[in-house]
């Protein structure tokens, strides 16, 4: 019996490697990421925020990892990062055209700008504050747990 959990689709700041390293203690490369679209979907900046939610959206279609290869107690961390806002539900995204049923954190109720959300502006514009909330808010894992 594997401890692997189902694929779970990243379209925000955990798509970023050094962030889901310090989420998580793991390399992102460990997880096996490849590039995915949520068909559909669009991510958009929660108010206030730097960081994205996804939302429906006809016509778009959010960019994203699928992460496949993800252990349970990595999953635990990242409800605990994602926090009440959020919550993990079901979606089928597309990897290389071919539709893959995955989880993804849907907002539980954030209210987002009309301005989208691209990982290289937040790499940009916002990483650094976003580290330095999340650094004084917790320590960061050890590598490997």
């Amino acid at each position: 019996m594997s401890n692997l959990t189902p694929p779970l689709f990243v379209y925000g700041t955990l798509r970023d490697a050094e962030v889901f390293r310090f989420v998580t203690g793991l390399a992102l490369e460990s997880v096996r990421p490849v590039p995915a679209l949520a068909p559909g979907h669009m991510a958009l900046t929660v108010h206030g925020a730097v960081y994205p939610v996804l939302i429906r959206r006809d016509g778009e279609a959010a960019p994203g990892l699928l992460l496949s290869a993800l252990p349970a107690d990595t999953i635990a961390q990242l409800d605990h990062f994602e926090g009440d806002g959020y919550a993990r539900a079901s979606i089928t995204v597309t990897v290389n055209g071919i539709l893959t049923p995955a989880q993804v954190y849907v907002g539980s109720g954030p209210v987002v700008t009309a301005q989208p959300w691209t990982l290289e502006a937040w790499e940009r514009q916002g990483k650094a504050r976003f580290l330095a909330a999340i650094a004084s808010t917790r320590r960061a894992p050890e590598p490997g747990t």
